[in-house]
């Protein structure tokens, strides 16, 4: 990187402040829209029916301050950085929340309770958010695509560290702080980016998301960082990666080009569990489908994976609905004896239900050799295979990228409307509200203040 160019933080500066909707393309705000609509769904889904809701509403009100932005779902107000971190909590909390694998996290419930807290306060228009997420969501994934794998196989959960990243560059824009105070945001977001991935299963992993207001905000008022907070001795790079390799240029080559919330895009999930059990559980269900099998007659069942699935899957016994998600015997269990698996398996109940434990002992997870390749984690396939008591053997075999809610195997509008309702029907939300909040959505970039949106979203619409 020359010299000639600035550092790394003033060349993200310069790209965040430069892009502005009219140089975003269209297909990239058509995707930013559909991320904006399953991040809230998801949002609303948690806010009433999880007791976690009511841990949060209590924090916030505790602590006071402005009532500039609202907590989803609910009809409580607060100051954004607050309102932030609570809607992005609980967006995270189901798992259900979409994913992007440049960055190996879940890019949406990192930005957009961002910006929406912030676009509340200072009536931000819908373009201003949506250009906003674009701009967070290509920083965060293009820092992502060199450092990711890595960064994320040491132990760090890449929703909280790139994703405050990502969270504070949608800030700065969504404040529109000039170049040097997107600078020292970027540096103040660096060193608060944290989350670590022994909290998967816990209601602490969710907490991850939701961060990078406060970086922004604190930078508009004139708090100083690093210029060189990304390849400093001490910066960023260095300390997260432990002084592993990575490749400067090819981040800033790349911002834009293309724009990555299109390439490779967003995965929106099916399942609310995590991602590495998703493809499994679809091949249970094409089994025992296609076989007509039935619990009693199983008597083991071998699941082969790549390398990175049992890394994210730490939950062998679990004992919460919160590890079930994190639990390959747990969602394929489920899935054999309930052939379904929706929001209404992962209770504590379901977890220690006798019947899925009998099963859950039967299940085994497998890395062959030709799944061992760190250079093509996200390739290769699943396979489930089934043998039952009688000696028979079944076996379903996917390609990992060739799921529903993957950019190549897409869920349909018709999917993902029908996901936001049944997510947003377990809100406090009236059906008219729900319906308004759908069109507003669809129609972000005609709306000239956000503000109509969240009052509709805390129930004052």
């Amino acid at each position: 990187m020359g010299s000639q160019m600035g550092t790394m933080s003033e060349v993200l500066a310069d790209f965040i402040v430069n892009t502005n909707f009219r140089n975003i393309p269209p297909e990239a705000i058509k995707v930013s829209k559909t991320a904006m609509m399953d991040t809230i769904g998801v949002n609303l889904c948690a806010s009433c029916s999880e007791p976690v809701s009511s841990l949060f509403e209590k924090f916030v009100e505790g602590m006071g301050g402005r009532p500039d932005a609202s907590i989803i779902g609910t009809s409580l107000k607060c100051a954004p950085p607050y309102a932030a971190m609570v809607n992005g909590t609980l967006a995270h909390y189901l798992d259900y929340d979409d994913i992007c694998f440049q960055m190996r996290g879940h890019p949406s419930v990192a930005i957009a309770p961002a910006i929406l807290a912030l676009g509340e306060k200072y009536f931000c228009s819908g373009k201003e958010v949506l250009e906003s997420y674009v701009v967070g969501f290509e920083v965060m994934a293009k820092i992502g695509s060199v450092i990711a794998l890595d960064h994320s196989e040491k132990g760090w959960h890449t929703t909280g560290t790139l994703g405050t990243i990502g969270a504070t560059a949608a800030s700065a824009k969504i404040l529109k702080l000039d170049r040097e105070k997107t600078v020292m945001a970027l540096g103040i977001g660096a060193s608060k980016a944290s989350g670590l991935r022994q909290n998967f299963g816990t209601i602490c992993k969710p907490l991850h998301a939701g961060n990078g207001v406060e970086a922004a905000m604190l930078a508009e008022m004139g708090l100083t960082s690093s210029k060189n907070i990304w390849e400093g001795k001490y910066g960023f790079l260095d300390t997260f990666m432990n002084g592993g390799a990575y490749d400067l240029q090819k981040v800033l080559e790349r911002l834009g080009q293309p724009f990555s919330v299109i390439s490779p895009g967003i995965v929106f999930k099916k399942y609310p569990s995590c991602s590495s059990t998703h493809v499994a559980i679809e091949a249970m269900l094409r089994l025992i489908s296609t076989y007509n099998i039935t619990p009693e007659r199983v008597k083991s069942i071998n699941c082969d994976v790549n390398y990175r699935v049992p890394q994210d899957l730490i939950h062998h016994d679990p004992k919460t609905g919160a590890q079930g998600r994190f639990s390959m015997e747990f969602c394929l269990a489920t899935a054999l004896i309930e052939r379904r698996v929706d929001l209404g398996q992962f209770e504590d109940r379901k977890v220690n239900d006798p019947q899925i434990r009998n099963i859950m002992k039967k299940v085994q997870m497998n890395v062959p050799p030709e799944l061992q390749n760190r250079d093509k984690v996200d390739a290769g396939y699943t396979m489930v295979t089934i043998e039952l008591i009688d000696g028979q053997k079944h076996s379903f075999r996917l390609e990992n990228s060739s799921i529903k809610g993957f950019p190549s195997n897409p869920l349909t509008r018709e999917e993902l409307l029908e996901k936001y309702r049944k997510c947003a029907e377990r809100s406090a939300l009236k059906r008219e509200q729900m319906d308004r909040s759908i069109e507003l959505i669809e129609h972000l970039e005609r709306v000239t203040n956000i503000k109509e949106l969240m009052d509709i979203l805390s129930l004052e619409g």
